[in-house]
């Protein structure tokens, strides 16, 4: 007589001895979804958000950059030179969040965000309004 089996969800009973094997299947089918559903985060705005989209990559740029529909968060660091910084088209960009910091303190120099609409160009400045975050619905970006 051989002890109960295991797998990475724990220890199960011997097939055909408490559970036949369409239940064990279903059984740990059901685990397996349970896990996945533990790995998101629900958002009253968005429905479910993967935990991966948790974590934010960030970018830090310098220079004039086009923001890739993969990326999260622009650093953009103004302190040499002013620079622009160009959303993706809205379409490509549907559902998807950017935050673009204006990470230096120059006054001197400011960081334009550009992107079609009527709020475009946003310009950041050392002071008055230093980060934007802008929501594209697949049709136009919105300033959040």
């Amino acid at each position: 007589m051989s002890g109960p089996t295991t797998n990475r969800y724990g220890r199960l009973p011997e097939p055909n001895r408490v559970l036949d094997v369409e239940t064990q299947q279903y059984l740990y089918d059901l685990l397996r979804g349970i896990e996945e559903v533990n790995s998101m985060m629900f958002s009253d705005e968005t429905g479910f958000v993967f935990g991966a989209a948790r974590k934010r990559p960030s970018i830090e740029v310098s220079t004039t950059y086009t923001i890739g529909v993969s990326d999260s968060v622009i650093l953009a660091d103004s302190s040499a030179a002013t620079f622009a910084v160009t959303l993706p088209t809205a379409l490509d960009a549907k559902n998807t969040f950017y935050d673009i910091k204006k990470i230096d303190t120059n006054v001197a120099t400011v960081v334009s965000v550009e992107g079609s609409g009527s709020e475009f160009p946003i310009v950041l400045n050392g002071s008055g309004q230093p980060s934007v975050t802008v929501y594209s619905d697949g049709s136009n970006f919105w300033i959040i």
